[in-house]
């Protein structure tokens, strides 16, 4: 029953608080198709309520137009719910061309636009000027379209408000390992030490594979995966006391094995 509560903890809190919103939206099932395709037929973006699809492989576009009503200068940012999509490029139509940026969980945070935890992305408009953004996303963990066009304070302000909810959620979660812990030792418990060895191997690969808190090389979330299939190896023989016949002891070194060659094996 915990570990499903920590899954469910997990997923969902990146999601609360998203409304539902209309969107122009292009669903492209095969996922191949370019920018010049998309705007071939400028009937493809229709407008829909539905942000959220859930799993999903195909890409997804959108047409963002924003609009400077005032008499000055304006900056806006476009700023998405949900810091879990893993792939957003977003096209700006210029004289020159199409100019491109980046952001998602799977783009380092040195090459998102703007820096932010939140996918999110600046543009400046001169008085009356109105400009439409195509936004591609691509994400295999989960799609949930819902943004925002805000300023550039409250888009920094709503990055840092999720991030002090992240690290709370985590603070919590890597307390219940931490007790789980310190009950193995003080009871010689070997399950309870190798699944709070598990849990907070969870917990480390989910900050270095989203760069929740800011901190870490997204490399190393293969190393903390690989080690929490080892522990969890052992953990499962300590828990159903299954035999080295009906569990190989080797089973779990395999997985340490991988561990190490995802260390010294330089990333893509």
């Amino acid at each position: 029953m915990l570990k499903k509560w920590l899954v469910f903890i997990l997923l969902a809190y990146p999601m609360w608080g998203a409304a539902a919103q209309h969107v122009l939206m292009f669903e492209d099932v095969s996922g191949e198709l370019s920018i010049e395709q998309v705007l071939s037929d400028p009937q493809r973006f229709q407008p829909t309520d539905k942000t959220a699809f859930g799993f999903s492989d195909s890409v997804f576009w959108l047409r963002i137009d924003l609009e400077n009503p005032a008499t000055v200068e304006q900056a806006q940012v476009i700023q998405f719910d949900f810091h879990g999509l893993e792939q957003i490029r977003n096209y700006r139509l210029t004289e020159q061309g199409f100019q491109t940026s980046e952001a998602g969980c799977l783009v380092p945070l040195a090459q998102r636009s703007m820096g932010l935890l939140l996918p999110s992305f600046h543009e400046v408009l001169m008085p009356g000027e109105r400009r439409s953004h195509y936004v591609r996303i691509e994400s295999s963990s989960g799609v949930d379209l819902a943004y925002s066009i805000k300023t550039v304070p409250e888009a920094y302000s709503a990055d840092r408000r999720h991030r002090i909810i992240a690290a709370a959620v985590l603070v919590a979660l890597a307390t219940i390992g931490l007790y789980i812990l310190v009950s193995g030792v003080l009871i010689g418990s070997r399950p309870h030490l190798w699944y709070s060895g598990y849990l907070i191997l969870l917990l480390l690969t989910y900050v270095f594979e989203s760069q929740l808190l800011h901190w870490g090389d997204r490399a190393w979330s293969g190393v903390t995966s690989i080690l929490g299939f080892v522990v969890a190896q052992f953990f499962m023989r300590e828990f159903f006391k299954l035999s080295p016949r009906g569990w190989p002891a080797w089973i779990p070194f395999v997985g340490l094995g991988i561990a190490m060659l995802q260390v010294f094996m330089p990333s893509s």
